[in-house]
């Protein structure tokens, strides 16, 4: 049984040979899809063997289901370029495969290094992704930025062991970033599918982020890490409703000339 690892880059020089180091022994064949990098991502990729492709970037579920048409095999392992296998994964993966991969779907726990230090708690631990599956069984989709794995109805993905490391900020600026463009990626998608402003939502959902994952789950447990994730995290569910309120205003006013 053969194996395609699909990742999709963009200016990952600071992690991708990390990245495909880690997935050379389980992998048949590495495919990388770049959305035009101006670092050293295209170099350092070249220079390790792997099929490497460039298009241009139009949304994160459009890029991830393009890389996953282009891989040779039907058992694919989908990472992103921050993000690489710990040695126990990759001992797991190789162990299913030796057997034939016998379910259609497998779940990979999510660890994250932010800003220094693995962040055990909250929503960002455990991690659960569906990751590896046949591609003819499941399928990316979900709301962008967000994507997710969608496989077909009656398969249970089976969980392995081991760690899916996730080399997420270096810096709070760069996680705030980020945490802006999203905002505005998600307002845009809920115009897009004609999904109304509430301000309850605007207010109550950064409320509901706080006590389930700051409390409930424990994460304030990753100290000042862990507030800076949820001061983010809530500041996204509040942007993101902002933002749409003022797209919904903008289109009303387009359609009123």
């Amino acid at each position: 049984m053969k194996l395609s690892t699909i990742i999709i880059t963009y200016n990952e020089a600071r992690n991708i040979e990390r990245c495909i180091r880690s997935v050379q022994k389980v992998s048949d064949e590495v495919v990388i899809l770049d959305s035009f990098s101006t670092d050293r991502t295209p170099d350092i990729c070249r220079s390790l063997g792997v099929r490497f492709e460039q298009r241009v970037y139009r949304n994160q579920i459009d890029q991830k289901n393009h890389v996953l048409a282009l891989a040779a095999h039907d058992h694919v392992l989908s990472l992103d370029g921050d993000e690489a296998l710990s040695e126990e994964l990759a001992d797991s993966i190789l162990h299913e495969k030796e057997n034939g991969f016998p379910n259609h779907a497998y779940l990979l726990n999510r660890l994250s290094f932010y800003c220094g230090k693995w962040i055990r708690h909250g929503d960002w631990y455990p991690d659960w992704k569906l990751r590896l599956w046949n591609k003819q069984r499941a399928n990316w989709s979900g709301v962008n930025p967000h994507d997710k794995v969608f496989p077909e109805k009656g398969i249970n993905p089976q969980k392995l062991k081991g760690d899916l490391f996730h080399f997420t900020f270096a810096t709070y600026s760069e996680h705030e970033n980020q945490v802006k463009k999203y905002a505005e990626i998600s307002a845009a998608s809920y115009l897009s599918r004609r999904r109304k402003f509430a301000l309850f939502r605007m207010i109550l959902s950064p409320i509901t982020c706080l006590v389930k994952s700051y409390l409930f789950k424990g994460g304030f447990l990753d100290g000042q890490h862990g507030w800076q994730i949820i001061k983010l995290a809530m500041m996204e569910k509040y942007l993101k409703y902002k933002r749409l309120r003022q797209l919904q205003k903008e289109d009303t006013n387009r359609r009123a000339f």
